[in-house]
C-alpha cells in the first residue's frame, strides 16, 4: 500500500482508505476525475485548511488501521472483479431504473415551476444509457481477460471520466442537490437517490 501523506494524490488517499472518501464529499472535494490532484493542492483550490483536514483524514487512516478495514484495492484481480460486480454493478442495476422512475415523476409533476428539472431529466437519461453499456462492457470484455487490455483500459477510464463529468453538471444544475420549498418526499426521495449513486460511482 502506498504511503499516505499531504502531498498524496486525492485518488490514492481514497483507494488506500475508502472511509476517507466521505471526508471529500462533504467538502464537495472531487476526488474522482479530479482524483490526480494532490490534497494540498485541492485544499488551497478551495481555501481550505490543510491542518484542520489533515487531522480528520489521519483520524479515519488510523481507525481503518485498528479495525483491519478490509480494503478493494488490495484484492486479487479475481476477487476484485467479483467484488466489482457484486456491490457496484448490482447496485447501479438496481438503483440507475428506479432513479430514472422516480426523476420522471418529479419532472412531470414539478416541471412547470422547475424547469431545471428537464436538465436533470436529459443528463440522467444520458448518463443511465452511458453506465449501463458501461457495465457489459467491463463484464463481458475486461473482466474475464483483464491481460493485455490496455487499449480498453484507456476507453474504460474516458467513459468514468464522462460519467463524472455529467455528475457534476447534475450536482450543478440541482444545487448541490437541494430540494426546492415546495418539493415532494418524491423530490426528496429522488435528489437523496442521485447524491447516494454519485458517491457510489466515485468510490
Amino acid at each position: 500500500m502506498k504511503s499516505i501523506h499531504q502531498d498524496s494524490a486525492l485518488g490514492d488517499i481514497v483507494a488506500a482508505y475508502p472511509s476517507t472518501a466521505g471526508v471529500f464529499q462533504s467538502l464537495k472535494i472531487d476526488y474522482c476525475c479530479g482524483g490526480d490532484r494532490t490534497l494540498r493542492t485541492a485544499l488551497k483550490e478551495q481555501g481550505l485548511s490543510l491542518t484542520s483536514v489533515w487531522s480528520s483524514i489521519q483520524s479515519l487512516i488510523d481507525q481503518s488501521a485498528s479495525q483491519d478495514e478490509k480494503n478493494p484495492a488490495d484484492l486479487a484481480p479475481a476477487e476484485l472483479t467479483e467484488w466489482i460486480e457484486e456491490h457496484h454493478h448490482a447496485y447501479l442495476r438496481s438503483q440507475l431504473p428506479a432513479a430514472g422512475t422516480h426523476l420522471f415523476k418529479i419532472l412531470t409533476v414539478h416541471g412547470t415551476n422547475h424547469p431545471e428539472l428537464f436538465t436533470v431529466h436529459r443528463l440522467f437519461s444520458q448518463l443511465k444509457a452511458e453506465l449501463e453499456q458501461h457495465l457489459v462492457k467491463e463484464e463481458v470484455r475486461l473482466f474475464p481477460d483483464p491481460a493485455n487490455q490496455a487499449d480498453l483500459i484507456e476507453e474504460l477510464k474516458a467513459e468514468h471520466e464522462k460519467a463524472g463529468s455529467l455528475l457534476h453538471e447534475i450536482r450543478h444544475v440541482t444545487r448541490d442537490f437541494s430540494v426546492p420549498a415546495d418539493g415532494c418526499q418524491t423530490y426528496e426521495l429522488t435528489y437523496a437517490a442521485l447524491a447516494d449513486l454519485e458517491s457510489d460511482l466515485f468510490q
